[in-house]
């Protein structure tokens, strides 16, 4: 490698083929998409999708790091992937790609979220101002947790927990696209949502899925507010399990309990789904959805909410 000259290395928004091609590359022979046995072609994928975009690092012609924004995803922005090469860590390419993003990031929304896997991952990001906003066990491997982390230019929007609608259904869908449809038409009937909630959901969970990889498996579908008319979550209990693939990931899973969300506000929506992450860490909650009546799981959802 040449003598490194941090002036030489340029941030930008991905311009053309090599630079996804390039990108792809490192992202694949480098942790933790390495580990998680992501393949070259899953990798350019991701890159490639329309709803991301690809920040690189580049000296000369050569790309050295790269960065993966997703600005609609569940999680309102999204840093999906942060690589660098490993000849150029530790000379603040990493973090001059995130600042990059982060600019970009901030000018739609006050919060930018990450998941990270290892202390080295968490120390790093905790240097560039984000903070532990939540655990999830198990989620891409097994055994192993992933901190959800967020950086914010301002405070998520609170929650009224008081005033959420919560309504609970029964349901024998054999899709996600039926049960989504079942609780949609739930709360339209009641005038929670617009007509067309349930359409919208199913768009949005082919392109970011929801499901969680807990002990027992759980999706959480939503979109945006504009479709809703009144803050609220309707947990859907079911006779047999959906195949639902999960978030961030490739693998389906059996998910049991399908709670569709609704929230005015596009920060009140990041609130609650941090919070319901928090509150889906523990099993003797989802038991209590999954077998109480009706009018308890109401009860343990607005108490578990409130006391967060």
């Amino acid at each position: 490698m040449k003598e490194f000259n941090k002036e030489n290395v340029q941030i930008i928004l991905a311009e053309n083929e090599l630079d996804y091609e390039q990108s792809a590359m490192i992202l694949t022979v480098n942790d933790p998409w390495a580990k998680l046995g992501r393949t070259y072609e899953y990798s350019f994928a991701k890159v490639h999708e329309e709803d991301g975009e690809l920040f690189v690092a580049k000296d000369e012609d050569r790309v050295v790091g790269c960065l993966l924004l997703e600005m609609h995803s569940t999680l309102k922005a999204f840093v999906r992937a942060l690589c660098v090469s490993s000849e150029y860590r530790g000379r603040g390419v990493g973090s001059d790609l995130l600042a990059f993003a982060e600019h970009r990031a901030f000018k739609e929304t006050a919060n930018v979220f990450l998941f990270v896997s290892s202390e080295r991952a968490k120390n790093f990001y905790e240097s560039n101002g984000y903070k532990e906003v939540g655990c999830l066990e198990n989620l891409n491997v097994t055994g192993t947790h992933e901190w959800i982390m967020r950086k914010t230019i301002g405070p998520a929007e609170e929650v009224e927990y008081n005033k959420i609608e919560v309504v609970v259904l029964d349901g024998n869908g054999q899709t996600i696209e039926e049960v989504i449809r079942n609780a949609g038409d739930a709360m339209y009937k009641k005038g929670l949502v617009r007509d067309v909630y349930a359409d919208k959901c199913i768009e949005r969970e082919k392109v970011f899925s929801t499901g969680l990889p807990l002990e027992t498996p759980v999706a959480i579908p939503h979109t945006d507010e504009k479709y809703v008319n009144r803050d609220c979550l309707c947990f859907q209990r079911l006779k047999h399990p959906v195949d639902v693939v999960e978030m961030g990931g490739i693998e389906s899973l059996p998910c049991s309990l399908v709670i569709n969300m609704g929230m005015t506000g596009s920060g009140t929506q990041v609130t609650m789904l941090s919070k319901m992450m928090e509150v889906l860490q523990d099993e003797d909650f989802i038991n209590t959805c999954m077998t109480a009546s009706k009018d308890d799981v109401k009860k343990v959802v607005f108490e578990k909410l409130g006391n967060l």
